[in-house]
């Protein structure tokens, strides 16, 4: 059976591994490969393609070198084991059922989310199950502020940029300071996963999470400090790393419940402290990242944590310190809100004010064109036509990677 949790006599292959493991989780999140485009997902996702690749191969590697193939079972397998061979019966019934001009398009599709399903989502379905949670929150603040001090070493970046003769592509993606950097990072990343644990994991996820959310409040407020120029064109809206605030702020909505039991486990003043300030800075990016769904979101998330007795149990416990934090968190949301420029509203404001504008009687799609509201019509859009995507094969489905196309093909009738 693997075992990712022994420090001794560890092997090549797992120092590989956690190597590639802390590059994932921190590189990823974190790359701005260029300053041609505010959009780095897409290098991003390869990026994180080729790592869960290696990842995989490495595994494969080491285990036709022991003979032991053995993996941790689980009660998830079965389930896994039935998502997978759904899909690809889905994708061979709408792929017989098309028409024969539409088929070529169908299959490449199928080989960009086939490839992501079996690279990415079975690789790391197959890595997470054998890595433990230990039950045992190890402190790692030190780590968190000395990657917090690496953060702020990226304010140099455009003072010790490598300045090429030439102005080709390779001057635009390569740096030797960022180089030196990011090499610092990823070791600071296999420290705190010295001991392979799902915890630590989360612990190197938060890091990368609050850096990126530390950078779009700085975007949000006018201080764009990584590119020489400016390459926010939507005024105030925070875009980190991430090329869009709704990524962002998604992640701090997945990641926010874990952080607040790190907050409320933790015995030290220290750790009490910093963790803290992660919650609050990622509070802070909601609110400036402007994305309302991901508000609602945070507030069901923090719900969900109330319905668990062990959590419950553990808020009740800790009830002072949650209250302080608490209060904080209002006041830093309440801050952005009121916070303005120019005796302007502050964007904050200006998006909640917008929600007035929601009302039953125009949660519809039948509405007078004056009383068109873009955020909420736009999704009541989406969730019509695939509500009609739906019906038209309820069992197997459009097959896989074949969204896109099935939404354009019914979008007419529901317009009409």
């Amino acid at each position: 059976m693997l075992n990712l949790t022994k420090s001794a006599k560890e092997t090549v292959y797992m120092k590989i591994i956690r190597v590639l493991l802390a590059t994932c989780f921190l590189v990823v999140p974190l790359v701005f490969f260029t300053d041609l485009t505010a959009n780095p997902f897409f290098a991003q996702n390869v990026l994180l393609y080729i790592l869960m690749a290696l990842i995989s191969g490495t595994l494969a590697f080491k285990f036709l070198r022991s003979k032991d193939i053995d993996f941790t079972k689980t009660f998830f397998d079965l389930a896994f084991f039935v998502y997978v061979i759904a899909l690809a019966v889905g994708w061979l019934s709408a792929v017989s059922s098309a028409p024969q001009a539409m088929r070529q398009t169908m299959f490449y599709g199928l080989l960009n989310y086939g490839t992501l399903l079996l690279i990415v989502a079975f690789g790391a379905y197959v890595m997470s199950k054998n890595v433990v949670f230990s039950g045992t929150i190890e402190s790692k603040t030190n780590y968190i502020l000395l990657f917090l001090a690496w953060g702020g070493l990226w304010y140099f970046l455009p003072h010790l940029k490598t300045h090429f003769s030439t102005d080709g592509l390779w001057a635009h993606v390569f740096d030797w300071y960022a180089l030196f950097l990011w090499i610092l990072g990823i070791w600071l990343g296999v420290r705190v996963l010295k001991k392979l644990t799902q915890e630590n994991i989360l612990v190197l996820m938060f890091v990368a999470v609050f850096l990126a959310c530390c950078y779009g409040v700085l975007q949000a407020l006018g201080l764009e400090f990584l590119w020489p120029f400016e390459i926010n064109q939507f005024a105030s809206k925070a875009f980190s790393t991430f090329g869009n605030p709704n990524f962002l702020s998604s992640a701090v909505v997945m990641l926010l419940p874990s952080l607040l039991v790190y907050y409320m486990r933790t015995d030290s003043k220290k750790d009490f402290c910093v963790y803290g300030l992660l919650v609050l800075v990622y509070i802070l990016f909601l609110s400036f990242g402007l994305a309302r769904s991901c508000w609602f979101g945070a507030l069901c998330g923090l719900f969900m944590m109330w319905m668990f007795g062990t959590l419950r149990a553990l808020i009740w416990k800790r009830k002072g310190r949650v209250f302080l934090l608490a209060l904080l968190a209002v006041g830093v949301g309440w801050g952005s809100v009121y916070w303005d420029t120019d005796d302007a509203p502050s964007p904050v404001a200006k998006r909640a004010a917008e929600l007035a504008q929601v009302t039953p009687s125009n949660f519809t799609l039948k509405v007078n064109r004056n009383d068109i509201f873009q955020s909420l019509h736009q999704r009541l859009f989406m969730w019509d036509v695939s509500k009609e995507i739906f019906l038209a094969r309820p069992v197997l489905g459009s097959g896989l990677g074949n969204f896109q196309m099935s939404f354009m093909q019914h979008q007419p009738s529901t317009l009409l």
